[in-house]
């Protein structure tokens, strides 16, 4: 008997399955679902970062599909599917949610697919450590309210303390920090000054008086009539030769100062050559040689010309000549235009040999030149560069005897943009072209061979020029002053400034009680000693007025001389 049921039972018909649950069907029209998904809100979190608003954007896009499925449910119940899938058994199988999910993919999946999953992987942050992890299936709800908590607990640690401010009154942290930093930059520079200040003060004491001070005699071929200090003349001349243009003698007095300053390297450079041939039966009429260099981007450049220029106006045959005619005759025009000629041509050799000596060592320095050649009674300032020089009359007539090369003056600006160039405002103007990083506050110098050498095509000629602006000056009056000086120092002080500075500190020392120049100053026009003391109050003045630049400045005058004969070979210089 239980065989026979059992039999039975494994004969009869196995029971149908389960009804699959109601499905969004594919017949939903593709406009209203595209309409509604063009129409989706955006997250109304303010503040949130990109990852939540998609993610926000992807939860309603979500919950829009849900309740699109659950009305077409609702209003298609009992309806027959367009495309029966007939299953095992002869039942019938509606499209799943998974599937129906793609196909609404496929009509808008720039609104459903915002984000993909590796995205959020890649961007995950400390932003979305709020949220639920997804395998806890939270609703569209919850996972909104834990955006939006996010976004307010980001808000809150931004705000900082809480602080209220005055609404007119916005102070930021930057706006605090920039204010500090700028009291420290100020109180910082201040105390680099300072610092310059005390180290000059100590190399001065340290120097002493006689140290940077220099004396030696030469020519001039002025009229003693026409109100020269020079009235000594040698005896050989005044019986046989009354003319105007015989020979007297004359006293070369200098003083130097120069300090390092704020900057970390000293750049400048001096030169005082007393003689410039040895061996001359009266060595009053050897030339003589001053000089200021302000190197930049190192001190080579200006270091090499210190020697050079001596060696080559020392080797040359017709200044030894002229050298040789000055007690017999004054400097014709003739003599004047080769002496000039033979600077530019000395100018231009000392710089294809800095170029050389630059590029073999792969530097690019450079260095202004001032430099007074002094032959005759004519003193020949050549200059390249901002390095100045200042002559101060007895009539009190202030004159700049040199040109500041800078690249704003009219003529200087277009050479430059002729040659294909151009000038540029950075800090100041300066020299530039758009394929050389070099670019220079100067138009013309020594060395700085990246606007020089091997220039681009577009340039027909080197952007900085070498030749020289040479004057030329009739020396030797009485109360008169020359001050060479670096551009650490005329960024400070004016032309007038440092011409009645001078004067005045020359006077301040030639008048000291006690003084032991004091004496013998009173009708020789000023002591070098005098000359040192004008030269470190220009020095310290610039410095007292924040000057942050390496400085040099060298004071000049000429005195009346007998007929001594200087026979001391003075040669001194500064390297």
């Amino acid at each position: 008997m239980d065989d026979v049921r059992e039999n039975e039972l494994m004969m009869s018909p196995p029971p149908p399955p389960p009804p699959p649950p109601a499905a969004l069907p594919l017949s939903l029209p593709q406009e209203e679902l595209l309409l509604a998904c063009e129409s989706t809100p955006t997250s109304p979190v303010k503040g949130s970062s990109l990852l939540q608003r998609q993610v926000s954007r992807a939860l309603e896009m979500i919950e829009l599909y849900d309740g699109a499925a659950a009305g077409a449910a609702a209003t298609s119940a009992g309806a027959e599917s367009t495309a029966p899938r007939k299953l095992e058994g002869g039942a019938a199988a509606t499209p799943g949610p998974s599937r129906s999910f793609k196909a609404l993919a496929k009509k808008c999946p720039k609104a459903v697919f915002q984000i993909s999953p590796n995205a959020v992987k890649r961007k995950r942050s400390h932003s979305m450590s709020s949220i639920t992890s997804a395998s806890d299936h939270p609703s569209v709800d919850s996972l909104r309210a834990s955006i939006e908590l996010a976004a307010k607990q980001s808000k809150r640690s931004n705000t900082g303390s809480g602080v209220k401010k005055p609404r007119d009154v916005r102070v930021t942290s930057s706006k605090r920090c920039a204010h500090k930093s700028s009291k420290d930059k100020k109180r910082e520079k201040a105390d680099v000054v300072d610092s310059a200040l005390k180290k000059f003060y100590a190399e001065t004491q340290q120097q002493g008086g006689d140290a940077r001070c220099f004396e030696f005699g030469s020519v001039c071929h002025s009229s003693a009539d026409a109100g020269s200090s020079c009235t000594a003349r040698p005896e050989s001349l005044v019986e046989s030769d009354r003319r105007e243009d015989a020979a007297c003698r004359m006293r070369v007095r200098v003083g130097v100062a120069a300090a390092q300053g704020a900057r970390a390297y000293m750049e400048d450079r001096f030169s005082v050559v007393a003689r410039l041939f040895e061996g001359l039966d009266d060595p009053a009429c050897s030339p003589s040689l001053l000089a200021v260099y302000d190197g930049h981007n190192g001190a080579l450049a200006a270091e090499f010309a210190t020697s050079r220029f001596r060696e080559l106006l020392s080797a040359d045959a017709f200044l030894l000549d002229v050298s040789r005619r000055t007690t017999q005759e004054k400097l014709d025009d003739a003599d004047v235009a080769k002496i000039q000629a033979l600077l530019c041509e000395a100018f231009a050799v000392v710089d294809d040999e800095v170029l050389e000596l630059t590029m073999s060592k792969n530097k690019r320095d450079g260095s202004t030149v001032l430099l007074g050649l002094l032959v005759g009674g004519k003193l020949f300032v050549a200059n390249l560069g901002d390095s100045r020089g200042v002559w101060a009359k007895a009539d009190d007539e202030v004159v700049r005897v040199s040109v500041d090369h800078k690249p704003d003056l009219e003529d200087e600006s277009r050479r430059v943009e002729d040659a294909g160039g151009k000038v540029i405002f950075s800090g100041c103007w300066r020299v530039a072209h758009d394929e050389i990083p070099l670019r220079l506050a100067i138009s013309r110098s020594l060395g700085d061979h990246p606007l020089k050498t091997n220039l681009p095509l577009s340039c027909s000629a080197p952007l900085v020029s070498v030749t020289p602006d040479i004057q030329v000056l009739d020396v030797g009056g009485a109360d008169e002053f020359l001050v060479f000086a670096s551009d650490g120092l005329w960024d400070r002080l004016s032309d007038d400034d440092a011409a009645q500075l001078v004067r005045r500190k020359v006077r301040e020392f030639q008048g000291a009680p006690g003084s032991s120049v004091a004496s013998a100053a009173s009708g020789a026009g000023a002591t070098k000693e005098a000359l040192r003391f004008a030269a470190d109050a220009l020095v310290e003045t610039a410095l007292q007025r924040r000057s942050m630049d390496n400085i040099t400045a060298m004071v000049i005058s000429w005195v009346a001389a007998d007929s001594e004969v200087f026979s001391a070979a003075e040669v001194q210089d500064d390297v």
